[in-house]
């Protein structure tokens, strides 16, 4: 059995290794190892607090004290995602929104379909997806008719599917080494609607990180000069820990999904203690979230995420829209991988309308009605 002195010099180390860690991940832009120290908010903050608790019960108050002095400051850095959500003005048309990274390797497919038919999102965003990953979500064209597909290295890509046509449809290149994703442009409700699917540089390396931090400022530029509503959403391999994050909301006028509606942590699935969140969902200002949460485990290493946000419904917003270019031609038909061609059309499609969210795990953490 552990003696008290060496429980308590345990605990000790235990916590000045952590406070260290939290420590070094304020000088995130310092490098590549302090920016991963970042990340790890709420889950330095769970350590710390456990080691006030045992550290008070063994009569080192103050040693305690300092440890929930650092516990809290890590935790305040997740405190914007656990108060009240903002409130809507309840305006604008409801859009739902779903976006998973299914795993290249995950065979799963019939759940991700199911989660599909269940959620019945208006457009779904899915990244890594192969060709057999394409072909078995084609499955789900009786619902979802419209889709494109842009690949990127590895023999993976980017698929959009969505039930209302796609005005056009092209890839998005952010000032990375290779192609970040798709850009679609949709007008569900006669008013376009800009949606960027992504997919960023996973930072396990320092060069790959300088990637990402340029795609993420690629997208800030990209949705600061939009005249249309955003909505940008898929794996961006970054927590909203890290400053080059911070920056990407800050820059590109968005807002988080998940700001007031709780961690939304999606990788790595089933391995809660290392829980982050690295997908996320964000709109331009302007736009209203009804709902949003994490949906249920599909077989891939991330959780998928569901939101309902609102569009405002501005007259004239479709003439605010920007001139054709070779985005609105869209990079289209087989040399880009599109299963259908996105094309400009003549007035608006028509409405679709939108139903709840209806997994359990969706309803149960955002109030959504179930079913």
């Amino acid at each position: 059995m552990i003696s008290r002195s060496r429980l308590q010099l345990v605990l000790a180390a235990i916590a000045t290794l952590t406070g260290a860690a939290g420590l070094a991940g304020t000088a995130a832009d310092l490098g590549w190892v302090f920016d991963l120290l970042a990340n790890f908010r709420v889950q330095y903050a769970t350590i710390l607090a456990l080691c006030a608790v045992g550290l008070a019960l063994l009569n080192h108050k103050w040693v305690a004290f300092g440890c929930l002095a650092l516990a809290a400051a890590n935790a305040l850095y997740a405190a914007p995602y656990l108060r009240a959500p903002p409130q809507g003005p309840g305006l604008g048309q409801p859009i739902g929104v779903l976006a998973l990274n299914v795993r290249y390797r995950n065979t799963d497919y019939e759940r991700v379909r199911a989660l599909m038919r269940e959620a019945r999102p208006d457009v779904a965003v899915f990244v890594e997806v192969t060709p057999a990953w394409r072909r078995e979500l084609g499955m789900l064209a009786d619902g979802w008719p419209h889709s494109h597909y842009e690949p990127e290295a590895g023999g993976h890509g980017v698929l959009v599917l969505s039930r209302v046509r796609l005005l056009s449809a092209g890839p998005l290149e952010l000032g990375g080494d290779r192609t970040t994703g798709t850009r679609v442009r949709i007008a569900p409700f006669g008013h376009p609607v800009d949606l960027l699917a992504v997919h960023l540089k996973w930072p396990v390396r320092p060069s790959y990180m300088d990637v990402r931090d340029r795609e993420l400022a690629g997208l800030a530029r990209l949705t600061a000069q939009s005249p249309l509503p955003v909505i940008a959403l898929g794996d961006f391999n970054a927590t909203r820990y890290s400053p080059a994050f911070a920056r990407l909301l800050r820059d590109g006028r968005l807002a988080d999904c998940a700001a007031g509606r709780g961690l939304a942590a999606t990788w790595p699935a089933r391995w809660w203690p290392a829980y982050l969140a690295i997908d996320h969902c964000l709109h331009s200002r302007g736009i209203w979230v009804d709902a949003f949460g994490v949906g249920p485990y599909v077989g891939s290493d991330h959780y998928p995420l569901l939101a309902r946000l609102r569009v405002p419904d501005v007259a004239g917003l479709a003439d605010a829209a920007p001139p054709p270019t070779d985005y609105d031609a869209g990079r289209v038909g087989p040399e880009a991988g599109a299963t259908e061609a996105a094309e400009p059309v003549p007035g608006p499609p028509g409405v679709v309308a939108t139903p709840p969210v209806s997994t359990s795990r969706i309803a149960a953490s955002t109030g959504m009605s179930s079913g």
